[in-house]
């Protein structure tokens, strides 16, 4: 990632996922095989939005009632060691950031491991968490509580004002001026990893072509099976990437993809740049930016407007070139600023 999110400290929303943390923790990890459900178990407020929305006669879904207790007779079903082991997978599966980073004595776990333990009890938590990003989230009952993700978007943008993905650089998000927002990515996917569907250190808006036209499910932790690192969206110890470009050819009117060659540091996280890369398809994204009209106005502009303003074109070219390492991520300068480079290495500008 170009640059890393600030996470809201603090916001109404995040009670969901602490709502969630409870009933877990508190609810189906102390399922005692002696003890009948009832929604009496419940903490007050869990216990109060059950029954609403069993009351509710618009709400169709039985979203709170039917699922908590089938999950509670499966735990009732489990000795401690087995709830220990589920009780450390959810907490694993929440600390987005050590997931991320490969610390040790964090594990991720997936849908796909319940096979071995349990398969009804994998199809209802799937149902269940999918559900509360989906729908329960957007419940007017739930929102009464908690606020709206709409207004989540427009308090974390505010403090998040670069105005570009960070992700890729070369799109703008919606600020909080505009009706619309950007869809928030599952960045480890709810459809491979329970328990994180609604924690917001897992939920990052990015742009509609990082999100869906690339990303879209592929998971940042394995590829083919293989544990690997990632970048934490939200990591602001994180280092900023730097790109070189260079090119095979000399003649820019003409050039394709297949003539650019990016390379990306530091190396320290050349394992998270290739994750990255991966998700987001990022070196075919910026070889298709730099070979198409943007690339070619950069290297035109200099050459069409430098004796406008009394300068040569390597003169001009050093001007322009400062001014984009000041502002990397208005107008694409973090892409622009190596491709002018590479034009300046190979004598273009002489």
């Amino acid at each position: 990632m170009l640059f890393p999110y600030v996470l809201l400290p603090e916001h109404s929303i995040y009670k969901l996922q602490d709502w969630i943390d409870q009933l877990f923790y508190d609810v189906w990890c102390k399922a005692d095989p002696a003890v009948e459900y009832s929604v009496e178990l419940l903490p007050d407020e869990i216990k109060e939005i059950t029954l609403e929305i069993y009351h509710d006669d618009r709400i169709i879904q039985d979203y709170f009632y039917g699922p908590i207790e089938q999950v509670y007779k499966i735990f009732q079903s489990f000795d401690q060691s087995e709830k220990n082991d589920l009780a450390k997978h959810y907490q694993d599966n929440n600390e987005i950031e050590n997931l991320c980073k490969g610390t040790a004595g964090y594990t991720p776990f997936l849908y796909s491991d319940f096979d071995s333990l349990h398969s009804e009890l994998k199809s209802v938590l799937e149902n269940f968490f999918k559900s509360l990003f989906d729908s329960i989230i957007n419940l007017k009952l739930i929102q009464n509580r908690i606020g709206t993700i709409d207004e989540h978007y427009k308090d974390f943008i505010k403090i998040n004002n670069t105005g570009k993905c960070p992700v890729c650089g070369l799109y703008s998000l919606d600020n909080e001026y505009i009706h619309t927002r950007e869809s928030y990515d599952h960045y480890l996917p709810k459809s491979k990893y329970p328990f994180n569907s609604i924690n917001f250190k897992n939920l990052v808006p990015i742009c509609h072509k990082c999100n869906s036209s690339n990303k879209g499910a592929k998971d940042p932790l394995h590829k083919t099976g293989a544990r690997r690192k990632a970048f934490y969206l939200y990591d602001q110890s994180s280092q900023n990437i730097e790109i070189s470009i260079s090119f095979d050819t000399q003649t820019i009117i003409n050039l394709k993809q297949e003539d650019i060659e990016i390379a990306f540091m530091p190396e320290e996280v050349s394992e998270e740049i290739k994750t990255w890369d991966d998700l987001f398809g990022i070196t075919k994204r910026y070889k298709s930016f730099c070979a198409g009209a943007d690339g070619k106005y950069w290297f035109s502009q200099i050459m069409d407007e430098c004796e406008n303003y009394g300068k040569t074109a390597i003169e001009f070219y050093k001007i322009k070139n400062k001014e984009a390492g000041k502002h990397p991520y208005s107008d694409t300068n973090f892409l622009r600023k190596p491709y002018l480079e590479a034009c300046y290495n190979i004598g273009l500008f002489n």
